[in-house]
């Protein structure tokens, strides 16, 4: 007679983990979220003064553009939704997240340099494809 171990998953607080998955794995992914959201977050809270001090942007307009950054982010991360999902299949989700957070550093870092209006288009569009990726 054939017999089976089960296969114990962990509990940490309310969280019930599957099997197989750690507490290296639980720990990580919440540390890149946490990260993640922290860049995401800050790049919100300096839109405004990239629109004022670097663009010099009137304030009158500066809804508008932040609307159309916006837009244009989002359009990016639903035009790259397939391609990041196939590549994260392809070639898996660590090196995909682990690319995804340092592009978004790097792209946090330069987004606080931009000069012109199409500069910042262009780096909030990479910022959709990050979101994704995230």
């Amino acid at each position: 007679m054939a017999t089976t171990e089960a296969i114990k998953s962990i509990k940490i607080w309310i969280y019930d983990l599957s099997p197989g998955i750690s507490y290296k794995n639980f720990f990580t992914y919440l540390y890149a979220s946490l990260i993640s959201i922290a860049l995401f977050s800050a790049m919100g809270f300096l839109q405004p003064y990239v629109l004022n001090a670097n663009l010099g942007i009137p304030r009158g307009q500066q809804g508008l553009v932040s609307g159309n950054l916006g837009v244009l982010s989002e359009i990016v991360t639903i035009l790259l939704i397939k391609p990041a999902g196939s590549l994260s299949d392809r070639i898996g989700r660590v090196p995909v997240l682990t690319g995804g957070i340092l592009l978004l550093g790097f792209w946090a870092m330069l987004f606080t340099q931009q000069q012109t209006l199409s500069m910042t288009s262009m780096s909030l569009g990479r910022f959709g494809l990050l979101e994704y990726l995230e």
